[in-house]
């Protein structure tokens, strides 16, 4: 997307060059100098030879469409407007091209307390989620919104989890609440990042870390990529209906880094941030990842996915480049740890904007009980990631009736009860940080907003200090990396690792 999960294979590379396709869409982010739409927006626009999607009156921004080559141009004549900023571009995939070939034996869950693979879920160990559901496993009027590729809540562990009708489907910018959209999850993220999150425990499979909060699926992408007017109709969706928390697993197109001396890239940047602000004033606290290049977004040099003539190019980059949405003012930032309690080798960090740090998983390092050393959780059969799974044995299936396994690659998972995949990624990280944080607004109310829940997590959380540099825990696999900062506050870790016990066990 892009969606964050999948992050750094390592037999895997990234899709770039002439994997990338060529947008169809001529859709425009229209920024106004004041938060607000001018009555004759509609006008003004048909004149410039487009046509107004939607408008969002609370942060000044309208979304509209044209296939005219100088709409933008006529368009920013007009003095009422600060930047028209084009989401058409190159999509550039944030999924891994040549699938792991690696093997690891069949799943054997040993016998645990709990749902059927618990055993496999090292996460929830690390982050002690099982001690903190003694104290709470979360309030049902605690709503958390999944900003991804949709949710499939007729998975056995998210059946009457999801709050359908505050989930709707935004990937063009405009709302559209039918439960068909938003429910099928063709690239399975969305219902993987909402089972780390508030899978059920009901013996079948996996128990979430906050099982007993209530989901709203928000869908923002329905073929892997993410852009500004589906993010910024998610987050207003969310504050126009009454969310406490948003788990955003990605970062938009059609640009990597979005640079402020770019008027285009800057106009993006600043709508984005209106709609953070705004979100952030209803009471609603956004969670991102880092994503998955290894890079130092403290310090970046090289945007590794810029579209340029028709074909991504590297492009230099400095530190007023930001990817989006982390780094947006306000968005609490996740970094990736693998099962050994380090930095995953693919994860970005950067001091400042890794806030925490969470189980993402790491094929280097494999896991009693899970010896892929990645995140299971709940996946449709017919999902992208599903499918794809096969090729490192990397899905699981409970309750199958055509006497195959999910690892036969002549089963699609279509015969059993409940599907489940093995990942790695910032993507899954950030869930685990929702997760705490709904069991801290379950814990001790909503008071205080988004910087309630950021102190909440930050009393609870685990520090880390950064490793000797350079960090190059695996040869070949990215580049080395420099931590900068102190254990309480670093690059890699933010804060440190977040902890389920830690957070709802606080005495004040």
């Amino acid at each position: 997307m892009p969606l964050a999960a999948c992050g750094g294979t390592p037999e895997g590379e990234r899709e770039g060059g002439s994997q990338a396709e060529e947008l169809a869409s001529n859709t425009y982010i229209v920024l106004y100098k004041a938060q607000a739409v001018p009555h004759d927006a509609q006008m003004e626009i048909a004149r410039a030879g487009g046509t107004l999607v939607t408008s969002y009156a609370e942060i000044g921004v309208a979304i509209a469409r044209s296939d005219s080559a100088h709409f933008a141009s006529e368009l920013a004549r007009n003095v009422a407007i600060q930047g028209v900023s084009p989401t058409a571009g190159l999509r550039v995939s944030a999924l891994p091209v040549k699938l792991p070939k690696k093997k690891f034996p069949k799943p054997s869950p040993p016998a645990v307390t709990g749902d059927a693979l618990s055993g496999m879920q090292w996460n929830m160990d690390m982050i002690h989620a099982p001690q903190a559901h003694r104290i709470t496993t979360g309030r049902k009027s605690v709503i958390v919104g999944v900003l991804d590729s949709g949710i499939d809540d007729r998975l056995p562990d998210l059946q009457g989890q999801v709050d359908a009708a505050r989930s709707v489907t935004c990937v063009d910018g405009v709302e559209d609440t039918d439960p068909a959209r938003w429910r099928n999850d063709g690239i399975g993220h969305g219902s993987h990042m909402a089972g780390i999150i508030a899978a059920k425990r009901n013996g079948i499979g996996v128990v979430g870390v906050a099982p007993g909060v209530t989901l709203a699926a928000v869908k923002v992408s329905e073929d892997g990529f993410v852009f500004p007017e589906a993010f910024i109709c998610g987050l207003n969706w969310a504050s126009s209906h009454g969310f406490n928390l948003v788990n955003a697993s990605l970062f938009l197109d059609p640009w990597y880094y979005n640079c402020l001396s770019d008027p285009q890239q800057r106009a993006t940047w600043v709508a984005v941030q209106r709609a953070v602000n705004h979100a952030l004033l209803r009471g609603v606290t956004v969670i991102g990842a880092t994503s998955n290049e290894g890079q130092d977004l403290a310090h970046p040099t090289v945007d590794p996915f810029s579209p340029t003539n028709g074909t991504p190019v590297p492009r230099e980059v400095s530190n007023e480049c930001k990817l989006l949405p982390v780094e947006a003012n306000g968005v609490i930032g996740n970094s990736a740890l693998a099962g050994d309690g380090k930095l995953a080798f693919y994860s970005n960090y950067g001091l400042g904007v890794v806030d925490f740090t969470a189980p993402g998983g790491d094929l280097h390092v494999p896991m009693p009980g899970n010896e892929s050393g990645q995140i299971i959780s709940t996946i449709p059969h017919y999902s992208f990631l599903y499918q794809n799974a096969i090729n490192w044995n990397g899905r699981v299936a409970v309750g199958c009736t055509d006497g195959l396994d999910a690892n036969d690659p002549n089963s699609d998972g279509s015969t059993c009860a409940e599907t489940y995949a093995l990942l790695q990624g910032t993507s899954l990280a950030a869930p685990h940080t929702t997760g705490v944080a709904a069991l801290a607004l379950s814990r001790y109310g909503t008071a205080g907003g988004a910087l309630g829940v950021y102190v909440r997590l930050a009393q609870g959380a685990q520090p880390i200090a950064c490793p000797e540099n350079p960090y190059l825990p695996y040869p070949g696999d990215m580049n080395p990396a420099t931590c900068e900062g102190p254990k309480f506050f670093n690059g890699f870790y933010g804060r440190g690792r977040v902890d389920a016990l830690g957070t709802v066990s606080q005495w004040w």
